[in-house]
Order: C-alpha cells, then structure tokens, then sequence
C-alpha cells in the first residue's frame, strides 16, 4: 500500500511540473484528474459499499466427518461502478482444535450483478465448526485505497458429527428384569400385563387366558389380548469430555470420545434401550441430564455438547453427578472418560444409585487393560479404535 501512495505522489508531482512548463489545457486537466482522482474513488467505493449486499451462505447444517462443507458467498452489487479488486478473508475453526485457518480470494464485483463465490472444506475431526466473513475489502482501480463492506451474516456454524462404529456389545438384561416400568414400547408387544398393547383374532397357539371375554361376546369370535413390552431405562452414561493437560494429541483424544459416546447410544436405540447421558455445560457450569428415545435426541445431545465449545481438564460430570443426589435406580453406570485420577474412581465406585459400574478409558497408545478398581468394570479404548475395543463388551 505504501508503494502504491508513492507512486501516486510522484505521479501527482510530475502532473505539477508538467502544468508549470506547459502551461494549457491539457496538463490542466492532467493536473486535476490526478489531484481528484483519490476523493472521486473515495467516492465511487462509498457508492459501491451502499448499494451492496454481502452474504454467507451454508448448504450444510450438519456434516459428516471427512465430508465436504459447501460454503456460499453471495455479493450483490445494485451500483452502476464495477470493482475490479475485491478481497474475501474467510476464518475458520473447530470447536476442540482451537486454531483458526484462514483462506483469502480477490474476485471482481460486476456492476448491477448478482454473483456467488463458492467455496469447499472439509474438517479431519468432528465438533463444531465456525466459519466467518467479517467483511470484503474492495479497493479503486489502482489499489490505492480500500474499504471494507460488512456481511449480513458474517458466521455460520457446521456442527461435524463423528463417526459412529457397529459395535459387537451384548445388551444384558440379567440385572435389569425386575425393574418397574412405566414406560412401554408402542411398536413391539410383549408379555406385560399390565399394559394391553392390541386385540387381535385368536389364532391357534394362542393362550386362552389371554382372550378378551366381553369383547369376545360383542363380536361373536375369540378375541386375544396382546400384552405389551415394557421399556426400561436402565443405562446411564456419565459423560466426562475432558482431557488430561499432558495429552500429547487432545484433538484426537477427544474425537474418539465422541465416536465412543455416539455408538454406545445409537447400539442402545438400535435395541430399544431409553437411556440417560450425564454431561457437564460449562457455559452453564451446571449437570446435564438427556434421556434417549431415539436418534432425533442423540443429534440433540451432540448439538448441545459441541454448542458449549470447549472441554475440560478434569471429570466434572462424575463429581456433580456424585453430588447431584439422584435417586433413580440404573441397573448399569457407564463413565466414559479420556481422565484417569484414583480420587475420581473412588467417587465413581461410591454411587449408591447404580447396580453395576463400567469405566470406558480414552487412551493415546495402546497398553494394557489397567487392572479394576474396586468393583468397577474397566475397559481401555484406543485413539480410532473403538469397534475393536468395544467387541463382547456388556452394557
């Protein structure tokens, strides 16, 4: 910028001396386009700002991890003036990385057009990726001065899920059989009966002390009452996305969290399992308590969990929880961590309200099972391995 100023400024002298030795019309008109000619472009980009809409557009909402994000830069222009020299600074970031990148375009702006600028990235790891235009400089013809054009909307959110692994779990019904229920499935019937599911005609092999009497009676043929199937919510998942300060790879400590978390919630609403996920909000410093009936709310969740934008050092779930007094009886406890601290398996093992306790332990290099604490099931899940680990486990 300043060698474009000096050229000009010299540009402007010689008009000065041009007029002085030849003094007529045209180093007068010489002098006065070169004197004019910063307030008329100051002008011109004053226009050109006011009569131009800038906007950023996202076709996706949410994305998969690895795919492309299409990212859309729509500029208006309703001037008469044409700008031949537009900048576009787009920063973006994810939500666990923390490190902004940039990507820079000069394009030009046609003169009464509508025109797109399309771009395309792609995010290695899942959370919550922001992307902004905080504004367009254009510049004059020579470059020699710039102003800036804000955007109607000058961030878009991409929330990168991550990916979700078929696990091999066995879902184990043994602890959580004499449990009451209030909750029943309203597509599979069953052998509860408290609840009738639906009528049908009776078919042989049916039992008689399953047939509806009175209705029997009213449409003159055996009537047989189809019992429902109680659902439990016997599975709670304490939570913790935290990471010990001395990880050598955060970011991928804590995708495989994630991916732990989204495969063990969508293998329990493959098998009809409610479910609850205890979670920490930092934003809100508060306990999180989300109960899964099915993958609209394991979205939710992931929406919720990326919103907050940061993670921890430390389990805060599992103490707030452990605090928290709650009186609802779980048949299983899952904490799922990338923290080990023996004070923290202490409070996890001290939880009055859960039957059986498993710990799902993030680690960065593959070792060896560490041996359980007290009664807790541990099992040792490693960085993109998750199936494998994962494999017989019993929920």
């Amino acid at each position: 910028m300043a060698k474009r100023i000096l050229i000009y400024l010299t540009i402007v002298f010689f008009s000065i001396c041009f007029f002085i030795l030849y003094i007529d019309l045209f180093s007068l008109i010489i002098l006065v386009i070169a004197i004019a000619y910063p307030f008329a472009m100051f002008a011109l980009l004053v226009i050109v700002r006011k009569n131009t809409n800038v906007n950023l557009i996202s076709k996706n909402i949410v994305s998969a991890k690895g795919s492309d994000i299409d990212i859309k830069v729509t500029i208006d222009n309703k001037s008469h003036f044409p700008i031949p020299n537009a900048i576009l600074n787009i920063e973006y970031k994810s939500t666990f990385e923390n490190i902004t990148d940039k990507l820079t375009a000069i394009i030009p702006i046609q003169a009464r057009n509508q025109q797109e600028v399309n771009f395309r990235l792609s995010s290695k790891y899942c959370g919550k990726v922001e992307i902004g235009l905080n504004n367009i400089t254009i510049m004059d013809y020579l470059k020699l001065f710039s102003i800036k054009i804000i955007p109607v909307q000058p961030v878009v959110s991409i929330i990168v899920t991550p990916d979700c692994h078929p696990i091999d779990a066995c879902l184990s019904n043994s602890i959580s059989e004499n449990q009451e229920n209030d909750v029943f499935s309203k597509t599979r019937g069953g052998d509860d009966p408290s609840e009738v599911f639906n009528i049908n005609e009776y078919r042989e092999g049916d039992k008689i002390n399953r047939i509806h009497w009175k209705l029997s009676a009213k449409a003159n043929s055996p009537m047989v009452k189809e019992y429902s199937h109680p659902i439990t919510n016997s599975t709670l998942i304490i939570f913790d996305l935290c990471c010990g300060e001395t990880s050598d790879n955060i970011i991928a400590t804590l995708d495989t969290l994630m991916e732990t978390l989204l495969s063990i919630s969508f293998f329990l609403v493959e098998n009809g399992a409610i479910h609850t996920v205890a979670w920490y909000n930092q934003l809100s410093e508060g306990l999180e308590i989300e109960i899964i009936n099915n993958e609209d709310d394991i979205f939710k969740l992931l929406g919720n969990i990326f919103n907050t934008n940061s993670y921890l050092s430390q389990p805060h779930t599992l103490i707030k929880y452990a605090n928290s007094g709650s009186t609802h009886q779980f048949a299983h406890a899952i904490h799922l961590t990338a923290y080990s601290n023996p004070d923290f398996m202490h409070i996890f093992s001290d939880i009055e309200n859960c039957l059986k306790l498993s710990l799902l332990l993030i680690e960065e290099k593959d070792s060896s099972t560490i041996n359980n604490h007290l009664d807790i099931d541990t099992v040792n899940i490693g960085i993109g391995k998750v199936r494998q680990c994962l494999a017989e486990f019993v929920i």
